[in-house]
């Protein structure tokens, strides 16, 4: 290949220069200029095809990556940030701004992947830190109605409305799991410690009955009336089992 006089071009080694003079092709060495440091992140390579070599001022940073200068990121806490500066790695804290509260029902809510709270006006948080939307009810126990309002949580006391008692035998009760008592009625005690249910019907002898009623034992005496003349000269005055009066038997 012809070259003119004073030309120069390069070989295989980027270090090597040949020059056309009047003596013929001379080789020479590429000169690299010696340059200072520019900051402590900076280190030296020489770049792919090049002689000489210059600095590189990427950061290397901990999740294994090199870093532009001026360049920022994060490493798995949101409020944590690095900024790649000529004086190597700098950690930055995330500063959050504080911001008064606008209604009541917010709360303060840090999304996924966020450093900074901001406020969440859609619901409740309750004192079990447990969520409800706007305006839904809910109990956490059975004499409190608890629901979300846009001025907070807002507790409504069940009213128990508990008549006079139906039977003189019945006392309050409230049962497992309810709010409100209940009238709990119990059985008719009879003069020999007995207990009777509400309605049954039983007999002492066969003259007296008694009935289990609400207003308590209620006794009923049948009478017995003088028997008619008998119907015939043989028949006699008789009292059959179970029966409270005397009969004719003919």
């Amino acid at each position: 290949m012809y070259h003119e006089l004073g030309s120069r071009w390069s070989t295989d080694d980027p270090c090597t220069e040949l020059v056309c003079t009047t003596e013929g092709v001379k080789r020479t060495n590429k000169y690299c200029k010696t340059t200072t440091k520019p900051g402590q992140s900076c280190f030296k390579y020489i770049p792919a095809g090049e002689c000489c070599p210059i600095w590189n001022c990427s950061c290397y940073g901990s999740d294994g990556h090199y870093h532009e200068t001026g360049s920022r990121w994060t490493t798995g806490n949101p409020c944590e940030e690095y900024v790649c500066t000529t004086d190597g790695i700098q950690e930055a804290i995330r500063y959050c701004a504080k911001t008064p509260q606008p209604l009541p029902i917010c709360f303060q809510d840090t999304p996924t992947g966020d450093c900074c709270p901001i406020w969440n006006c859609s619901g409740c948080i309750d004192s079990a830190g447990n969520y409800h939307p706007l305006y839904e009810q809910w109990e956490t126990d059975h004499c409190n109605q608890l629901i979300c309002t846009m001025s907070g949580i807002r507790t409504t006391p069940v009213t128990c409305t508990l008549g006079d008692p139906p039977h003189r035998t019945c006392v309050k009760h409230t049962p497992d799991g309810e709010c409100c008592p209940i009238w709990k009625c119990r059985d008719c005690i009879d003069y020999h410690n007995n207990g009777h249910e509400l309605g049954s019907v039983w007999q002492t002898d066969p003259c007296t009955t008694h009935t289990c009623t609400l207003d308590g034992i209620s006794t009923e005496e049948e009478t017995c009336t003088l028997s008619p003349p008998p119907p015939y000269k043989n028949c006699q005055l008789v009292k059959l089992p179970g029966q409270c009066c005397t009969s004719w038997s003919c």
